[in-house]
């Protein structure tokens, strides 16, 4: 199982035929002119699984933390079912990070505690 790609934006949605529309892709950075600030972000990621061995039930979390390892927003635990009819699973998650301090953070996401993607993300100080 591994992330096929994972990236984040302003907003996103999944069509019926598992396109994506992405307002804002690719966030890398924030720049925040006061802190704390609350900065709405979304996540789209897409893991690749063997159908076979690794379809049914799952659990994926998905945490943001800063340079220290403080949680910005409550890890979010997201019970999911892979289907043995295909290869992908796609997962869009809105977040709300509450930004302290400025730096390095980072974006984790763990299928069944295994770590399969981190996406940096530096919060900078908007002069």
């Amino acid at each position: 199982m591994q992330s096929q790609f994972a990236f984040l934006c302003d907003a996103v949605n999944i069509t019926q035929n598992n396109l994506f529309n992405v307002l804002g892709g690719g966030i890398e950075k924030f720049h925040l002119s006061q802190l704390p600030q609350n900065r709405p972000v979304a996540l789209l990621l897409r893991i690749e699984y063997n159908p076979i061995t690794e379809n049914g039930d799952h659990v994926i979390e998905i945490r943001i933390i800063d340079c220290d390892g403080q949680n910005k927003i409550s890890p979010a635990l997201l019970n999911v079912s892979f289907p043995p009819q295909v290869r992908t699973f796609n997962i869009v998650t809105n977040m709300i990070p509450r930004f302290d301090r400025y730096g390095m953070h980072s974006v984790e996401v763990a299928v069944d505690r295994h770590h399969i993607v981190s996406i940096p993300l530096n919060v900078i100080e908007r002069i």
